[in-house]
């Protein structure tokens, strides 16, 4: 399978329950391309008219929303008898992997910024909540946020998104849960109907994550991240971060609030609750500077970017610089309900001749998931796919920017083992210089041998064992032992059920020596 309906395959990205997802190309007359993300439902499910109503569904709700924060489904078709629906590619990547990477850098993430995807996030969402009909997407979290390298931001992933009636009949008939559960609402958790308010208190967990930089409920396990959702205190962002105003706190505990009378009452109130904060603490921000922020925090994925681009306007092999320059940002959290599909970055595209076969070969020890969606491992249930995303400039193989960047990573590769050779030293130093003292102060000088001495030793209670410099001596109390002489000693007398007696004692030589201990 080369080809379904007008679109190229270039790559298999993933296969779920429902679907399997390949990223392709559109091609037109005069030299028209453009890349594309395809969802195709899998083939031993293209039979089962359950899944199709349910993908012709999530199509449908999808393509029916035109927002400009919105990812957008532009083509719904079938080809060989299986229904696809090609999808907008987003030249950008996930809030969640922009938090992350600010995080591992030690980047701040400037609080104007947030503030401003958070507003155009709301705006989304109003969007969606009162489309006609209105649709509850059920699934907000930061890997289902898009960040483009243009500064625009958008909403994606609609495969567990439903209209407001259908939601409501779903939960009050099935008690369905569906979604990350890290960033459900209680009342998705209880099976109970979801509303509006239910992807603000998603949305709310969002942007408590973002602006705290560590996750608010998750916990070592399913079970346990449920019941933090339902109960678990959530901390004040005042305490774990200065810049944060009192205002924006107070505007996350009524996002955040459990019942969902007590949340904002559409996402329209919420961002206008976010943008007086905006106006009175002068956080006012920019796509522009937005755009300026991620190009600056990831440049080396802005050139993978560039590159894969001018491989696609010249038409020069477009799969070859895919499979170096490409990979797929996907929710491994394990906090998926039900599980994830399954990431195949590796995965073959169907044979063909040339240089784009032999790129498009599995890698080894990773496994090959067949076009045809037959794969016997597939999960059995449907789940969310992210949006594309770009590799780091280290892994491109050809380019100008390549030496530059060789020469850069051969000094810091130079200077972090210098560093190491110096604190290995440095620690190796400090031990023998530790240990030399330890030698001067604790260990006692060797002294003449002089003639022994005896230590008699009485306890009330009699009977007690009796340690000498970590020794059980033989017998129990009264007890009379010979020991050497000019040198202290550390003793301990034992009874049961009474405490232990430690003490040090040093004898002259020849000097008997009587010890009467009470326990």
């Amino acid at each position: 399978m080369k080809w379904i309906g007008k679109y190229e395959i270039l790559r298999h990205i993933s296969t779920g329950g429902m679907a399997e997802v390949y990223l392709a190309r559109q091609r037109g007359i005069g030299g028209f391309s453009k890349l594309a993300i395809l969802k195709l439902v899998r083939s031993d499910l293209a039979d089962d008219q359950d899944f199709v109503r349910m993908f012709l569904q999530e199509a449908r709700l999808t393509a029916s929303l035109e927002h400009s924060g919105i990812g957008q489904v532009f083509d719904v078709g079938e080809s060989g008898g299986r229904i696809f629906m090609a999808m907008e590619f987003i030249r950008g990547e996930t809030l969640r992997l922009i938090a992350r990477t600010c995080r591992e850098r030690s980047t701040p993430f400037p609080l104007s910024l947030i503030l401003y995807i958070s507003c155009r996030a709301c705006e989304a969402l109003e969007y969606i909540h009162t489309h006609d009909p209105p649709v509850i997407h059920r699934d907000i979290s930061p890997q289902n946020i898009m960040i483009s390298f243009d500064g625009a931001v958008k909403l994606i992933d609609f495969g567990v998104a439903k209209s407001r009636e259908l939601a409501e009949d779903e939960a009050t008939a099935q008690g369905i849960l569906k979604g990350k559960i890290g960033y459900m609402a209680p009342e998705q958790i209880r099976g109970q109907p979801v509303t509006p308010r239910s992807d603000i208190f998603s949305f709310g967990i969002v942007l408590w994550e973002v602006l705290a930089g560590r996750r608010l409920f998750r916990r070592a396990d399913r079970m346990q991240t449920l019941q933090a959702v339902l109960q678990d205190e959530i901390p004040a962002l005042g305490s774990l971060r200065g810049d944060v105003p009192p205002a924006l706190d107070r505007c996350l505990t009524r996002a955040l609030a459990r019942p969902p009378q007590d949340r904002f009452a559409s996402a329209k109130e919420m961002l206008g609750a976010l943008e007086e904060i905006v106006a009175q603490h002068h956080l006012h921000a920019s796509q522009a500077q937005l755009s300026q922020f991620v190009r600056n925090l990831l440049p080396e994925r802005l050139a993978s970017q560039q590159r894969i681009l001018g491989a696609q306007e010249r038409e020069a092999d477009l799969e070859a610089w895919l499979f170096d320059d490409l990979r797929f940002d996907f929710d491994r959290d394990g906090d998926s309900f039900p599980p994830n599909e399954t990431s195949t970055t590796s995965a073959p595209i169907p044979p063909s001749s040339g240089p784009a076969a032999a790129a498009s070969s599995p890698s080894p020890g990773q496994p090959s998931v067949s076009p045809t969606g037959s794969s016997p491992s597939a999960p059995s249930r449907a789940a969310s796919v992210g949006p594309p995303t770009l590799l780091n400039l280290a892994e491109m193989l050809e380019g100008p920017e390549r030496p530059a960047l060789e020469a850069r990573r051969m000094r810091r590769a130079f200077l972090w083992r210098v560093l190491g050779w110096a604190l290995l030293g440095a620690l190796t130093l400090a031990a023998l210089v530790g240990a030399w003292l330890w030698r001067q102060h604790a260990v006692p000088s060797e002294e003449p041998a002089g003639p022994p001495a005896t230590l008699r030793i009485a306890s009330n209670p009699p009977g007690a064992q009796v340690w000498l410099d970590g020794r059980l001596q033989e017998g129990k109390t009264p007890l009379r032992l010979q020991t050497s002489s000019g040198r202290e000693h550390l003793l301990r007398v034992r009874l049961p059920k009474r405490p232990d007696w430690n003490g040090n004692v040093r004898l002259a030589p020849g000097e008997v020596k009587d010890l009467q201990i009470r326990l």
